[in-house]
């Protein structure tokens, strides 16, 4: 089994550590923890997120899971036949259905 991550969600990871760093200690270090165990779990169970069709048909099949115990924050995801395509992951005040739309904002 495999994760292979696009670039935007390495991005996503990055901002959101920093935002949490900046908000309270400890908790950017927690959020890794907790987002590595999500990403393993799904790793082996790709089909336990929530189905989510976003408006561009770029994106079947598009899993969304959320980090476990972790201030909002959710994995969007591609099953693969031999594992996960992390997309992005996003806090849930995020706008997903215009980040996914044929033509996101920039």
């Amino acid at each position: 089994m495999s994760i292979a991550f696009e670039p935007r969600a390495l991005v996503d990871i990055e901002l959101a550590i920093d935002d949490l760093r900046d908000w309270r200690a400890g908790a950017a270090e927690r959020f890794v923890e907790r987002l590595h165990s999500t990403l393993a779990r799904l790793e082996f169970l790709p089909h336990t997120g929530t189905r989510y069709e976003p408006p561009n048909p770029a994106f079947p099949e598009m899993r969304t899971y959320p980090v476990r115990r972790d201030y909002g924050y959710a994995v969007f995801y591609q099953p693969t036949a031999d594992g996960m395509r992390v997309l992005r992951v996003l806090h849930g005040s995020r706008n997903v259905a215009a980040i996914f739309a044929p033509d996101p904002p920039v």
